[in-house]
């Protein structure tokens, strides 16, 4: 066979197995079970072109060589192979190839060669490039992570759409702060809080759609690692960790917190954020070992040098002194925090308490959809609004023509004392009045006929307040949409302007819209969704993944828990103290005695509290100093255990709502019997008893764990000296 075809033909191979090996690595790149490969569509690509240069090389070195010897045939191939090595490496001579073909007088078959094999000289090295730093790329990564250690450092144990929100809002964040500072020569502080945005468990091959979420961390400045968060090795001299385990998978997100929780429980400047909203996560996290670091080192001085300060006054907080400290660990609860953000609002107080007037004191609320959102508003306003004087109606809808059945039965299995009470409108409990209306979907004309009954007409009409979780955008505008069209159709008038037709309590209605970017389009400069007209909705559009995935929500949730913790100790010290009362105030004790319906009751001395206050013999003396052991085990608990944050923030939250209108009496004393105190302890049980209900207790001997409490009863009923607890 001519020399000439010979080259022609292993030149066509050649060019044959590039070009397939390249259309066969897009292919795997476009798969989405690629990661379930063994080796990734650019190692396949690199091997290819390998094969084309050796194929190049075949023809040269067996009709170029004189090889003799009984293994001659094999020698020309594993001198092929060699130089084919060469090239990768960067060493390989063009001439080998030039000299060989140097002699054809066919251009044809010359210059094609000649070209095509100078493109495999150039692409082969590159490739090789390419694979060595993709194999460096991870090391790259942890020295960017070693050198950052004097940063504040925030880890995500996940690239994805909620973490890149986190991420990006933290960097936006300290961007913030630039602007405010001299931008061409900014302080030394602020150039020292500049973030570094950690995503670990990050594969590059995994599904095409991530591509977008990889570009958008690199242009963060983000270091991306392979690595799993639980096999990161953090520096003790790093000046603040904090670390998100905020992957979809909430069980991998628990998991995480038992592995880093033994990790760094030693630590005093690692803070752990598990996002997750199962109630077992709770408990799990509740249950972990978190060490002695849960305590700010000056909060626990202060309890040492001043704890009877810290039960009686606010000196503590006027001293700028955190709770939290050292090792810190909490579950982010973002449905939770979406609805007490949305319902811990002044103008939305406002606005309901209004229109409350004027529907004779009824404050009615609309949920449509019951998912996970629509559960936690209804959990979350049964005792937000029970205010003494106002009744809380509250209809619920289901989309799922059978959900609001299957919806009342949980809750009923959830919180069954609540749904066993309902209505509830005794006096001196809470005063609620629950409706379902089971099996009537919204989209249907079922749902606007509700409107033209009687009974229900007259609930639904004087809506004040009206949520839509359907768990679908889309849906949840529509609804919106048709809502407020329903709302227009069947005005109700305000009593002293019935004759103007354009006048009348405008329900607030709040949508629930995930998607950022419909979210951002939407709420731009408040509500933009109009009608052809031009006429707006008056829709508000929360829960959006920027705003829920928002590091503001973060810092803002510590600094409420500090705030909150003043009435979980505020409560603590009026148990302890009513004794100290009774012994030194003749009318305070005068008052309790005839009041106390049963002769045989226990006064205070009982109380599992009374050992706040010891003489040096160990004996109770309310005018002696404190336990500050037994202020620390209290502070500790209170950091340690959602149970008491999640009660003080929701007494704190009904604060805010109590103290805007008729029921503010500061400067009262703690046992003040006058009528503003009284109307402001029976509102406060009222919503402990509402609280208490939909976190799932009955009536019954005090047992935490089958969740059952004496306390669940009307005001009057209640211990004469419990009522001043409130």
């Amino acid at each position: 066979m001519d020399i000439k075809t010979v080259f022609s033909i292993f030149g066509l191979l050649s060019f044959a197995v590039a070009v397939y090996s390249l259309y066969y690595a897009l292919v795997l790149y476009k798969r989405k079970d690629r990661e379930n490969h063994i080796f990734s569509s650019f190692q396949l690509y690199t091997a290819g072109i390998f094969v084309a240069v050796l194929l190049i090389f075949i023809p040269v070195f067996y009709y170029d060589y004189e090889l003799f010897g009984e293994y001659s045939i094999f020698r020309p191939f594993f001198i092929a192979v060699h130089n084919t090595i060469r090239v990768f490496i960067l060493d390989g001579d063009f001439d080998t190839v030039a000299d060989a073909i140097n002699g054809f007088d066919n251009e044809w078959v010359r210059v094609p060669f000649s070209f095509y094999s100078a493109a495999l000289y150039i692409t082969a090295p590159i490739l090789t490039f390419g694979n060595v730093l993709s194999l460096f790329k991870n090391i790259r990564g942890e020295a960017k992570l070693y050198f950052g250690k004097k940063r504040p450092m925030y880890i995500m144990s996940e690239l994805n759409v909620c973490s890149l929100a986190m991420a990006e809002s933290i960097v936006n964040q300290w961007k913030a702060l630039l602007e405010k500072s001299d931008k061409k020569r900014p302080d030394k502080k602020t150039r020292a809080l500049k973030p570094v945005i950690v995503f670990t468990d990050v594969f590059e091959q995994n599904e095409e759609d991530d591509y977008e979420l990889l570009v958008r961390a690199r242009s963060l400045g983000a270091i991306c690692l392979k690595k799993d968060i639980s096999h990161l090795n953090l520096s003790e001299k790093s000046s603040k960790i904090e670390i998100f385990l905020i992957g979809e998978n909430e069980s991998e997100n628990v998991e995480h917190s038992i592995k880093l929780t033994e990790s760094y429980k030693t630590r005093k400047n690692v803070s752990i954020y598990v996002f997750a909203t199962s109630a077992g996560a709770g408990y799990v996290i509740d249950s972990l070992d978190k060490g002695e670091n849960t305590l700010d080192d000056k909060f626990e001085d202060y309890i040492i040098e001043k704890p009877r300060e810290l039960l009686y006054c606010d000196s503590w907080k006027k001293d700028d002194i955190q709770v939290d400290g050292g090792f810190y660990i909490r579950r982010v609860n973002c449905v939770e925090a979406l609805v007490k953000n949305t319902l811990d609002n002044e103008t939305v107080h406002e606005a309901v308490r209004k229109s409350a007037d004027e529907n004779d004191k009824i404050i009615s609320v609309l949920i449509i959809g019951m998912g996970k959102y629509g559960k936690q508003f209804f959990k979350t306003l049964l005792w937000f609004y029970q205010l003494e004087g106002y009744k809380l109606e509250i209809n619920i809808f289901d989309a799922d023509i059978n959900g609001t059945d299957s919806i009342k039965k949980q809750l009923e299995q959830e919180c069954p004392e609540l749904i066993q009470k309902n209505p509830s409108d005794e006096n001196g409990d809470a005063n609620y009045d629950i409706r379902f209306f089971s099996g009537i979907n919204c989209f249907t004309s079922d749902f606007d006929k509700c409107f033209d009954s009687s009974e229900n007409g007259r609930r639904l009409k004087r809506t004040n307040l009206a949520f839509v979780t359907l768990g679908d955008d889309d849906k949840n505008i529509e609804a919106a949409v048709m809502l407020r069209k329903l709302f227009d159709r069947k005005k109700h008038y305000t009593k002293n302007d019935v004759k103007n037709a354009g006048a009348y309590e405008m329900p607030i209605i709040n949508a629930v819209v995930y998607d950022e970017q419909k979210a951002s389009n939407l709420s731009a400069h408040g509500s933009m969704l109009k009608n052809h007209k031009g006429q707006d909705y008056h829709v508000n559009f929360i829960g959006d993944r920027a705003s829920q995935y928002n590091y503001r929500n973060i810092e803002e949730n510590r600094k409420v828990e500090h705030s909150a913790f003043k009435f979980h100790i505020d409560w603590l010290r009026k148990t302890a103290q009513l004794r100290h009362f009774y012994e030194t105030d003749p009318d305070f004790r005068s008052t309790v005695d005839k009041n106390r319906t049963n002769p045989n009751e226990p006064i205070y001395w009982d109380d599992e509290y009374i050992f706040l206050y010891k003489d040096a013999d160990g004996k109770t003396d309310f005018d002696g100093a404190i336990n500050s052991g037994e202020v620390k085990k209290i502070a500790s608990d209170y950091v340690n255990y959602e149970y008491f944050r999640r009660s003080s923030i929701a007494k704190a939250m009904h604060k805010n709502i109590t103290k805007a209108h008729f029921l503010e009496s500061e400067g009262h004393n703690d046992i003040c019997t006058c009528s503003v105190c009284e109307s402001r302890r029976k509102t406060e049980h009222m919503r402990w008893n509402a609280y208490m209900r939909s976190e799932g207790y009955i009536v019954g001997v005090r047992n935490d764990r089958g969740k059952t409490h004496p306390n669940l009863c009307t005001y009057q009923e209640l211990p004469y000296l419990e009522r001043f607890k409130d």
